[in-house]
């Protein structure tokens, strides 16, 4: 863009005129320009314009619909995975020597007789038997089991199992059509097909649940220490090995139990139970921030940032060091698409407002944390 382009966009977006396509372009063109050195001198209040893009570039928009949100990040957020790639840290500032892309759909999974499918690498029918037809999709990374109508359905009853690695998540269609959204690092252990009076699956590390409705038959979800209990809703678990359990509810109600203890608990919309050594913490939340993750978003409020560090690392493949980090708590939207670096830039401008830490990705794949000075 020319001189008078540049100073044609920075009026419309102070006056919040731009098109997507102009916020995209005028944003992009600052990233490319805003660690320069000198400065563009297009404008006197280029400072002050600045500020703002770099706030909405920041993403921090608590009081927005999450559906508002997406629809920016359809505009302005997805260019932090892609305008944020110009980026040139030219100010006397250390050049990043590489930069890591985001997770996506990779997923093993195991079949009862041992027979082991690389979901990332296999479309179409990946396996048939006279119970169950299943079927990868590849492009949208779903795996679906669907019940072959067949009288002399077979007696045996396998156990399959699904794992996502770090920077892996994968869906997952049961054979009641309950719908499974596996995030990173996770495993899913259910069964080729149900036909007990329970619906039974077991669960290391995240998933969000879409449950089909059935009184006939309840839907039980075990992890380390909880067991819970649906006839039908949606709802978000974390239970990662050396974390606490985390449960979210989205819509419906659930009912929890501690069988350590014996102890219940009844979940409503909106609130988030956190599984403790004896009992249940619950604390209300907003559904739609806490299971972001599968639309394709971190959202952070008031996250420590020993949560945001387990999240990166996960999604992107990376280790960090947990030990002696400060009480630090991040607010941000972010888009999982785009690049660690980028997460990271944003993240880093965020926090430099405040008194905190600055993140940093160095050779072999490793986060270091600092505090700024």
């Amino acid at each position: 863009m020319n001189e008078n382009d540049v100073l044609n966009l920075f009026d419309r977006y102070r006056e919040g005129k731009c098109t997507p396509d102009e916020i995209a372009r005028l944003e992009s063109w600052f990233l490319q320009h805003s660690n320069t050195s000198p400065l563009p001198d297009i404008a006197p209040d280029f400072e002050s314009v600045g500020k703002e893009i770099w706030q909405n570039i920041g993403i921090r928009h608590p009081r927005r619909r999450y559906i508002l949100i997406l629809r920016y990040a359809a505009t302005v957020l997805l260019v932090v995975g892609v305008s944020f790639i110009l980026f040139k840290q030219t100010n006397h500032k250390k050049q990043i020597a590489f930069d890591l892309q985001p997770g996506g759909n990779i997923a093993v999974l195991t079949l009862a007789n041992g027979k082991q499918i690389s979901l990332n690498g296999a479309n179409g029918a990946v396996a048939t038997n006279p119970d169950v037809l299943i079927t990868n999709d590849t492009s949208t990374g779903v795996v679906t089991y669907k019940m072959r109508t067949n009288n002399n359905i077979s007696e045996v009853i396998g156990m399959n199992t699904i794992r996502t690695p770090k920077g892996g998540q994968y869906q997952l269609i049961l054979p009641d059509g309950s719908h499974v959204f596996l995030n990173a690092a996770s495993s899913l252990q259910f069964p080729s097909r149900f036909t007990s009076s329970q619906r039974k699956v077991n669960l290391i590390g995240e998933a969000y649940f879409e449950v089909v409705k059935n009184t006939q038959q309840p839907f039980l979800v075990t992890t380390e220490g909880q067991q819970l209990t649906v006839l039908g809703t949606h709802f978000n678990v974390s239970a990662y090995s050396g974390e606490s359990v985390i449960t979210t509810l989205a819509e419906g109600s659930v009912a929890l139990l501690q069988p350590s203890s014996n102890l219940t608990q009844l979940l409503l919309p909106n609130q988030q139970s956190e599984l403790l050594s004896k009992g249940f913490k619950i604390k209300t939340v907003n559904a739609v921030d806490e299971i972001a993750w599968k639309d394709g978003m971190f959202i952070f409020r008031k996250t420590p940032i020993a949560e945001v560090l387990q999240q990166l690392c996960r999604w992107y493949n990376v280790e960090a060091d947990f030990n002696n980090l400060p009480d630090t708590k991040l607010n941000a939207d972010l888009s999982r698409s785009a690049t660690l670096q980028d997460i990271l830039n944003v993240i880093n401008f965020t926090n430099s407002s405040n008194e905190g830490i600055k993140i940093e990705l160095k050779d072999g794949r490793r986060l270091e944390i600092s505090k700024i000075k």
